[in-house]
């Protein structure tokens, strides 16, 4: 039955997680989605071999049209500056690097170079204002239209060193569109290592500033960003006020490397742009690339402290955490310094495929129902969806729209670890309170048990005993003597011990029958059926039950009567210690509630042990005294 049972949440497990990597790979497809099929989705039209057709295209009703597509070419030539009227060497997308593009001749180009990209817009209605907007580029370059330069951001060379660059421009250019309806677009750009890969500028035939979309647009990474920021400044006071044993610091940490990456991701740096601030695109995206390896590294560590993956062996789990940082730096640095080429893909998609097994182990402690695993899966599954999404080349990002896609996702996935933190932090308050409670309650306990067990009565009819003793027997008396003393110390040492061997309390529970049968008229005898006594006990614990015995159960005034003390491991794996004896029996629920001992005894063994004790006594027959409780083990020591 076990078996099947493990069988059927092993596949609840993987259902539940190939459906969490079909909503990863949602987000990718959706950018996918527009950025080859605009048009379905949006009124939107693309160039085509160099060419921006609006005819029969409602240009006029829009409020802006970027002008993305294949642009004509033209690789380390500047054909205006130059007068170059040469063919062109090709189209491209200009969102794309030029890196490994193969020219007529089958030249394959490198990274480094400069370069120039021309339009054809032909098909514009007459007359309508020309308003260009959003010219995005991580170097220098200027713009010119129908040959007449309009605009000039940095400083042009053909020489890299010579180069000064200026990431970003917006212009607003006081023209119209010409009679015909046709003009021409030239971007020249400067010398770069990177390919060349800049955003196209927007025709905006109904310029209107101030918009709700456009402030929309400007805004929101703002104000996703501040808000992921808080709620990193807030988990890491609440981490603060937390007792050092109980502290964690991977969730804060999660929450200001989410900050971080939301910091430098696309959506931030547009709307950095939006604000002239200077921006470099290398080093955006280099600060996105380490801030995701060190999400990785966190998120690892994380689960692993919440019990969602361990091995019996620590040297393996610090071997598997060294190995993740090892592959994470390597596959980061390899996605960082292999931008522009096509296999680049590689290293970000298997930077986001180590979150996998992750996702795996989520899912699987979904279906266990461990705490917060499923606020877990869905933040993995988010953050795997965001770092696919901001790792596909910038020329899939073709519309406005997938910009503020981040703004959304990274505010969600922070709002997540924060909620997750927040259900731990109370959860650690109320284990902290709980255990101050348990402190007082237990003192309490302790001191009240202990002041029972060295009964006044108990103490006089041992010594009464001892002196009977000395009268009979100079070496009887002696050892009473020994055995009282020692019986007297073992009351006082279990003041400083909150659990002992359960050899130890054996031998406590030896001296005192002794003790016991010094005093009583009729004695009798006590044996022991130990079966297993590698664990602890709260000490003198098991007086009580043997108190009960010859107090309640009178099992001294049977002519048979005995007290027999098992104990042994359970199938469960619970500890069982029985006390039983074959005395008249008594009235349980009389006698737990009359009983200072017993509540002492029950009330100590929980604390301590979070033990059940059960007394179960029949007229004429005896009582059981049951005790179970989880194991603690120590050495086994002999009886004494």
């Amino acid at each position: 039955m076990k078996l099947v049972g493990a069988a059927k949440k092993k596949g609840a497990g993987l259902l539940l997680f190939f459906a969490m990597i079909i909503l990863v790979l949602l987000g990718p497809l959706a950018y996918l989605m527009t950025s080859y099929y605009p048009h379905a989705l949006f009124t939107y039209q693309e160039a085509v071999d160099g060419v921006k057709d609006c005819t029969n295209y409602p240009l006029i009703t829009n409020t802006w049209e970027r002008l993305n597509g294949q642009w004509s070419f033209y690789y380390d030539r500047w054909i205006v500056s130059d007068q170059d009227s040469g063919e062109r060497d090709g189209v491209i997308d200009p969102m794309s690097s030029w890196a490994n593009y193969t020219l007529p001749d089958g030249t394959r180009l490198p990274r480094e170079g400069y370069a120039s990209y021309a339009l054809e817009v032909k098909g514009a209605p007459e007359g309508m204002p020309l308003v260009f907007d959003y010219l995005a580029f991580d170097g220098a370059y200027r713009l010119f239209v129908d040959g007449e330069l309009t605009l000039q951001a940095g400083t042009l060379s053909k020489d890299i060193r010579e180069v000064k660059k200026a990431s970003f421009f917006t212009f607003h250019k006081d023209g119209v569109v010409p009679q015909g309806g046709s003009f021409r677009i030239v971007a020249e750009l400067a010398a770069n290592d990177h390919g060349g890969a800049f955003s196209p500028p927007c025709l905006v035939p109904n310029y209107q500033p101030g918009t709700a979309e456009d402030s929309l647009t400007k805004m929101l990474p703002f104000v996703s960003g501040g808000l992921i920021f808080a709620m990193a400044i807030g988990s890491l006071t609440l981490f603060l006020s937390q007792g050092k044993r109980n502290r964690d610091w991977s969730l804060p940490a999660l929450l200001f490397g989410i900050s971080v990456y939301f910091s430098f991701s696309l959506d931030t740096l547009n709307a950095l742009r939006y604000f002239r601030f200077p921006t470099f695109w290398r080093f955006f995206q280099g600060a996105t690339i380490a801030s995701q390896v060190v999400l990785t590294i966190i998120l690892f560590i994380s689960l692993h402290r919440r019990g969602y993956w361990h091995y019996s062996q620590k040297k393996n789990e610090r071997l598997i955490l060294l190995s993740v940082t090892g592959i994470s730096v390597l596959l980061g640095l390899g996605a960082f310094l292999a931008y522009g080429y096509d296999w680049a893909r590689f290293f970000f998609d298997a930077l986001t495929l180590l979150l996998l097994p992750l996702l795996y182990f989520s899912c699987r402690s979904v279906v266990e129902r461990k705490k917060q695993s499923l606020l877990f899966t869905f933040l993995l599954t988010l953050l795997m969806d965001i770092f696919l999404s901001e790792g596909l080349p910038y020329c899939n990002y073709r519309t406005a729209v997938t910009y503020l896609i981040s703004s959304f996702f990274c505010l969600f996935i922070a709002i997540l670890a924060f909620l997750i933190f927040w259900q731990e932090s109370a959860a650690i308050r109320e284990r902290e309170e709980e255990g101050q409670r348990f402190k007082e309650a237990y003192s309490s306990a302790k001191e009240e048990a202990l002041r029972e067990q060295i009964k006044p009565h108990f103490v006089f009819n041992c010594l009464t005993a001892i002196e009977n003793s000395y009268h009979q027997n100079l070496r009887q008396g002696d050892k009473t003597m020994t055995m009282f003393a020692k019986h007297l110390r073992n009351d006082v040492d279990s003041m400083d011990n909150d659990l002992v061997p359960f050899a130890k309390e054996l031998d406590m529970i030896f001296n005192y029958v002794n003790l016991e049968n010094l005093r009583l008229e009729k004695t009798f005898p006590v044996y022991f059926d130990i079966d297993y006594q590698d664990f602890l006990i709260p000490p003198l614990s098991l007086q009580p039950l043997v108190e009960n015995a010859i107090r309640y159960s009178k099992v001294n005034e049977k002519e048979d009567g005995f007290i027999q003390i098992r104990s042994y491991l359970r199938d469960d794996g619970l500890i069982e210690v029985d006390v039983e004896d074959n005395g008249v029996g008594f009235d349980p629920q009389a006698v737990t509630s009359s009983s200072k001992g017993l509540q002492n005894a029950k009330e100590r063994l929980h604390l301590l042990l979070g033990a059940e004790l059960i007394i179960d006594s029949t007229l004429g027959k005896g009582t059981m005294c049951r005790l179970v409780f989880q194991p603690q083990k120590v050495p086994a020591k002999p009886l004494q």
